[in-house]
């Protein structure tokens, strides 16, 4: 009877349902076969984790850890703490792909933000190079690179759902609106509220003194990537389980979008990470439902973030301005994460695929222009920023590191003479990666890892003559953007991500006991899939409990 109701169950879906009506096909006689659903909550840290499930707002994660025996661990992002970078090891293997989300190319003479499509694009052709895709055959929503997946959707390089599902006739998008009609009615419901919500929040943070402007436009923002974003992702998601591809990965971005603006530890942020819980909730039934694949959910956290102050308010100048002091007033072009009126335009619309065409009264170009007279380059968004000496005459930079420190940059790092790469502060100065441990303390998480992993970045082809950055070791982060919350630096809480991984998986760290990299990751998902053996070591340290229940 069970196995009659199952079957009954399958054909009535919405999700087989709407296979047929889309013409796709599922890859029957895979039931046996393992399958992987990785979920990932952008920028949300360990700890804010642990916060949010002891405040109930995330209930079904806070249940598979006492049901379902999950193990939680600690995940180190790498430098910058950033989703490119992790993302990049991860999907190809490769350590810090990029030296910041914004850098400047000198050999085309042009900024670089990786939220521009062209950008992901040219990163991602050169670590396909370098590594073998992750995703491979399955399918990406809403990530920086698309892995190689076979199908991408919302992520930097596509616009929407990309070029791989196919739009249905009008006949059959009414069958299928009818058919999720429930569905729509509810995210319809959530829009009301959430767009209530966002109002009372605005009218909170203009009293608070914020910006008028910016509180106004992160209205719609807040909706579209809270909600409609995050349940569009679901609905396809869904549909690929149910297809049977061999791995899905999905990045929900509401709470990052959010702690940026109020801070990681608000409640603004926080109230997202219920709705994130509920979609969760909805993909692993979903996983368990497929007759295709035997699906198993991981979930993760690419890095954390830090409260942060911003640097004018900190330090009363711009970055502009304390550069041309410290380079003497030479010509500086400086492109910052500032610029938020054309940020919003050109990052939101591109999320919600409605970039078909550029709008250049609003949007500026992709790709800044620097011009012959430029000669000093500054790019900085977040906590992280480098600054390009385009004459290259030779100055002392041991001078030009500490007059940046004396006039507020909290840490500077570059490349000496002998190729070593130093770190100033305002306790000295440091070689890294062998003062690591002096630099950042010993009770940093991973301060060998971070040492390794910022000289790293100080070496990178596109990394600038200075690499500046707001981490402060006992006081605030300072970003070099107007936000309350910041990532890309070494904070504590900006570099541990967690992961939340089933009892019996195997993986094992290439570093320390006590936490995992994106590259422990990636082996253990070509593990499970059987797609490459871990090496004769491994252990498997994920859900070391007994298991209470049994799975058949």
């Amino acid at each position: 009877m069970e196995s009659w109701a199952r079957r009954l169950r399958r054909r009535i879906s919405r999700n087989e349902l709407s296979l047929k009506l889309l013409r796709l096909k599922s890859e029957e006689g895979n039931a046996t076969e393992p399958g992987l659903l990785i979920i990932q909550i952008d920028a949300l840290s360990r700890r804010q984790l642990e916060r949010a499930m002891a405040h109930q707002r995330m209930p079904f994660l806070r249940t598979l850890m006492r049901r379902d025996n999950y193990g939680l661990f600690t995940h180190y992002s790498g430098q910058p703490s950033s989703t490119p970078v992790v993302q990049g090891e991860l999907f190809y293997g490769v350590k810090s792909a990029v030296p910041a989300f914004s850098f400047y190319d000198r050999k085309r003479r042009e900024v670089v933000r990786m939220y521009v499509p062209q950008a992901g694009e040219r990163v991602e052709e050169g670590l396909k190079k370098l590594g073998e895709p992750l995703l491979k055959g399955g399918s990406a929503y809403s990530n920086v690179y698309q892995g190689g997946a076979a199908e991408s959707h919302f992520c930097v390089p596509d616009l929407g759902w990309g070029a791989a599902k196919k739009p249905p006739s009008k006949l059959r998008f009414l069958a299928i609106l009818a058919l999720n009609a429930s569905g729509f009615l509810r995210v319809l419901g959530l829009i009301v509220v959430e767009f209530f919500l966002a109002w009372v929040d605005f009218f909170r943070g203009i009293r608070r003194g914020e910006s008028f402007w910016q509180e106004l436009k992160f209205v719609p923002t807040r909706v579209g990537v809270s909600i409609m974003l995050r349940e569009f992702i679901v609905a396809g998601a869904s549909v690929d389980l149910a297809r049977g591809l061999p791995v899905v990965h999905l990045n929900f971005l509401g709470y990052d979008e959010q702690a940026h603006r109020r801070g990681p530890t608000s409640a603004f942020a926080h109230w997202t990470l219920l709705g994130i819980d509920g979609a969760i909730r909805r993909l692993y039934s979903a996983a368990a439902r497929s007759h295709t694949r035997d699906y198993s959910v991981w979930i993760y956290s690419d890095h954390g973030q830090e409260e942060s102050v911003g640097f004018e308010q900190e330090v009363g100048a711009t970055l502009r301005e304390v550069m041309d002091e410290v380079f003497l007033g030479r010509e500086t072009f400086s492109w910052q994460r500032q610029a938020e009126v054309q940020r919003f335009n050109a990052e939101q619309n591109h999320w919600a695929g409605l970039r078909k065409r550029k709008i250049s009264k609003i949007v500026e170009p992709d790709f800044p222009k620097v011009s012959q007279e430029d000669r000093i380059v500054i790019t900085a968004m977040g906590p992280v920023g480098h600054v390009y000496d385009l004459d290259d005459d030779g100055w002392d930079k041991r001078l030009r590191a500490e007059e940046m420190v004396k006039r507020g940059i909290p840490l500077v790092l570059y490349k000496n003479a002998e190729g070593e790469v130093e770190a100033v502060n305002a306790e000295g100065h440091f070689v890294l990666p062998r003062d690591a441990k002096a630099l950042f303390g010993q009770r940093h998480p991973a301060w060998e890892d971070v040492g390794t992993d910022l000289a790293r970045v100080a070496n990178h082809p596109q990394a600038g003559d200075f690499v500046i950055s707001g981490w402060r070791r006992a006081r605030r982060m300072v970003s070099f953007a107007d936000e309350n919350g910041s990532h890309g630096g070494p904070g504590r809480e900006e570099v541990s991500g967690f992961l939340l991984l089933p009892p019996g998986t195997a993986i094992e760290s290439s570093s320390r006991t006590d936490y995992f990299r994106p590259r422990d990751l990636r082996r253990a998902v070509f593990h499970y899939l059987n797609r490459r053996p871990l090496p004769d070591y491994f252990s498997t340290l994920a859900g070391r409990r007994p298991a209470d229940n049994l799975r058949v």
